[in-house]
C-alpha cells in the first residue's frame, strides 16, 4: 500500500519514494496547450505547491518519473530550462531584504549556467538571465512562480508597505512580458489577483484559468479519484469507525467535500483528506494551518465598527456576487464575499450566466469550513483564541449533557469577559446576540438558530441524541436580571415552543439565558452579567 504523501510537495519525491499521487497530468497537459501564460487561483493548502512542482519535472524532461500516468506517452519528452520561485517561502521583514533574497535565487540559477549576473538588483538579474540561458542553451525558458501574490497579501494591512512590493514586483513582471520570445511557458499562482501588477495588464498575453471549465478538477480531489486512490485507507477507517464504506464516504463528503469552481463539480480537499485518512479521526485540519490577517481586519471593520453587531453564518449562505475573476486596486475596498471564497471560506454553489455577466451564489463548502469560519469569528470577536475556544466549546457541549446550568454559564461568562471594555460599551443587543448564536452553533449539536413555529420565532432549538434544549435570550441595559429570565421563560411556555418535540422519547428542557449590561458610573464602566433559568418541560 503506498504512503499517504503527508506535508509532501515534491512530485519528484512522491514518485520515487513511493507516495500516493493522484494523476491530474491530463488536466496539466490541457494547461500547457491553452496559453504559454497563465494564471490559477486556488485557496491555501490545495495542492498549488505539487502542481508546479509536477510542471517543474515534465519540462525538465523527466519521463521516468511519468511512468503509467496519463502524460507518458502523451507529449515529445524534451528538457527546458526552469526557473522556479516560491514567493510564499520567502521573508518580508523589509522590501530590501526580500530583493536581496530574490537576488540570492536567481544568482543560483545563473551558477547553473555558469553565468555571472552583473547587477545587484534582481529585477535586471531576471532578465539578464533569461537572455543569457537563452544564448547559451538555444532553448526557451520555462518560468513557474508559486503563490505571486503573497509579497502583497502578507503587508496588505500596511497600504504603504503593500504598494512598494506592488511597484517592485510590476518591474520584474514588465521583464516576463517583454521577453515572451525567450519564455516557453509561464505559469502563477495564488490566492488573489491584485490589479497594476503589469503581467495582469495585457489580457491577450496571461490567461486567468481559474474559472474556465476545462480546469475545474485541476486541484482537489473528486470522488472518483479519492476512491480509486484511497480506498485501502478508507476501508481500514471504516473498519476502525465500525461503519461501512458507504457510510463512512457520507461522513467524509459532508465534512470534506464541496469546492466547486463551477457551482457544479464537488472536490474534496486534499490537504484534509490526506490528514483524516492519516489519523483516522475527524477534525478541522484545513482550518489550523492559518487564517489571512486581512480576512480578520475587514470582518472586524464590516461588522464591530460600521455595523455594531456580529456577523451570523447565516448570512453568508446563498450570498450572490459578481465579478469573482475580478482584480483587486489596493486603494479600493476588498469585496468581503470575493475574499472569503478566494480564501476558500465559501465556494460557488451556483452560476447564472447572463448577457451583462455572471452572477454567483457562494455557500460554505462543508462540514470543516462551516465550523472553522464559525470559530475564527467567534474568536476574532471575542477576544478569546482558536484553541480555546474549541476547550470552551466542548466544555459547554458538556454541560449540557449534564445538565449542568452553573458550568455552563461559568463557561459563557469567561467567553464575553474576555471582550475589551471598548466593545462592551458600544456593543448592541444584536452583538451580544450574535456571539451568543456563534457560540451555540460551535457545539457540535444539531441547531436551529431563530427557528420558526406556528407560535413565532424560537432563538434557538439544541437536539441531542437523548435531549432537546430549548433556549430564549434576553438582553437588558435596564431593570432585573429576574424580570428579564421571567420573561424568556415565559416567551418559551405562552408560544409553546415545545410542542413540536413532545411525544418524542427526548427530554424537553427550557432554557432562559439573560444578559444585562449596566453603567457602573463609580467605576466608569460597562458592567455585563449572563444568568440563566433551567427547568425541565414533563
Amino acid at each position: 500500500m503506498k504512503k499517504l504523501p503527508i506535508a509532501k510537495s515534491s512530485f519528484e519525491k512522491i514518485i520515487e519514494e513511493g507516495f500516493i499521487y493522484v494523476d491530474k497530468t491530463k488536466e496539466i497537459y490541457d494547461l500547457i496547450n491553452y496559453s504559454p501564460y497563465a494564471f490559477l487561483s486556488r485557496p491555501r493548502r490545495f495542492g498549488k505547491s505539487l502542481m508546479l512542482s509536477t510542471l517543474e519535472a515534465m519540462f525538465q524532461g523527466k519521463k521516468e518519473l511519468f511512468k503509467g500516468l496519463w502524460i507518458e506517452d502523451k507529449i515529445e519528452w524534451k528538457e527546458y530550462p526552469v526557473i522556479r520561485i516560491d514567493f510564499g517561502d520567502m521573508n518580508y521583514k523589509t522590501l530590501e531584504f526580500f530583493e536581496e533574497q530574490m537576488s540570492d535565487l536567481l544568482r543560483r540559477y545563473a551558477a547553473q549556467y555558469d553565468i555571472e549576473l552583473r547587477s545587484s538588483h534582481y529585477v535586471s538579474n531576471i532578465r539578464q538571465l533569461i537572455l543569457d540561458i537563452y544564448d547559451k542553451t538555444g532553448k526557451e525558458i520555462v518560468i513557474l512562480i508559486d503563490e505571486y501574490d503573497a509579497p502583497i497579501a502578507r503587508n496588505i494591512t500596511d497600504l504603504k508597505v503593500a504598494e512598494d512590493y506592488q511597484d517592485s514586483l510590476r518591474d520584474f513582471y514588465s521583464v516576463l512580458k517583454a521577453r515572451n520570445h525567450q519564455l516557453k511557458f509561464v505559469f502563477l499562482t495564488g490566492i488573489s489577483k491584485f490589479a497594476k501588477m503589469s503581467i495582469f495588464s495585457v489580457v491577450n498575453l496571461m490567461k486567468d484559468v481559474s474559472l474556465k471549465p476545462q480546469f475545474v478538477n485541476i486541484l482537489g480531489f473528486t470522488m472518483k479519484e479519492l476512491q480509486q486512490n484511497f480506498g485501502a485507507y478508507i476501508r481500514q477507517f471504516a473498519e476502525k469507525e465500525k461503519q461501512t464504506e458507504t457510510e463512512l464516504l457520507e461522513k467524509i463528503t459532508s465534512w470534506y467535500d464541496g469546492y466547486s469552481w463551477n457551482g457544479e463539480n464537488r472536490l474534496f480537499n486534499p490537504y484534509s483528506i490526506v490528514n483524516v485518512l492519516q489519523d483516522q479521526k475527524f477534525n478541522n485540519y484545513w482550518f489550523e494551518t492559518g487564517t489571512p490577517a486581512i480576512l480578520v481586519k475587514l470582518i472586524k471593520e464590516k461588522y464591530a465598527k460600521e455595523r455594531k453587531e456580529v456577523p451570523t453564518m447565516e448570512e453568508f449562505e446563498n450570498a450572490e456576487t459578481v465579478m469573482l475573476d475580478s482584480s483587486y486596486d489596493l486603494r479600493e475596498p476588498i469585496p468581503l464575499l470575493k475574499l472569503l471564497y478566494e480564501t476558500g471560506y465559501l465556494t460557488i454553489t451556483h452560476i447564472l450566466e447572463t448577457e451583462i455577466g455572471d452572477l454567483y451564489t457562494l455557500n460554505y463548502p462543508n462540514s470543516e469550513v462551516r465550523q472553522s469560519f464559525n470559530a475564527f469569528i467567534l474568536g476574532a470577536f471575542s477576544q478569546v483564541s482558536n484553541t480555546n475556544i474549541n476547550y470552551k466549546a466542548i466544555k459547554l457541549r458538556t454541560a449540557l449533557q449534564t445538565q449542568d446550568k452553573e458550568g455552563f454559564l461559568k463557561i459563557l461568562r469567561s467567553l464575553f469577559g474576555a471582550l475589551p471594555y471598548q466593545h462592551r460599551k458600544q456593543a448592541s443587543e444584536a452583538y451580544y446576540h450574535g456571539l451568543f448564536y456563534l457560540v451555540l452553533s460551535l457545539l457540535g449539536v444539531h441547531s436551529t438558530l431563530e427557528g420558526s413555529t406556528d407560535k413565532g420565532r424560537i432563538d434557538c432549538i439544541l437536539e441531542m441524541n437523548d435531549k432537546v434544549y430549548i433556549i430564549e435570550f434576553k438582553y437588558g441595559e435596564k431593570g432585573t436580571m429576574a424580570n428579564l429570565l421571567k420573561q424568556a421563560m415565559n416567551q418559551i411556555s405562552s408560544h409553546k415552543y415545545f410542542e413540536p418535540f413532545e411525544g418524542t422519547d427526548k427530554e424537553i428542557w427550557l432554557f432562559g439565558v439573560g444578559f444585562l449590561v449596566k453603567e457602573d458610573k463609580k467605576l466608569k464602566k460597562h458592567i455585563l452579567t449572563i444568568e440563566g433559568e433551567l427547568k425541565q418541560h414533563k
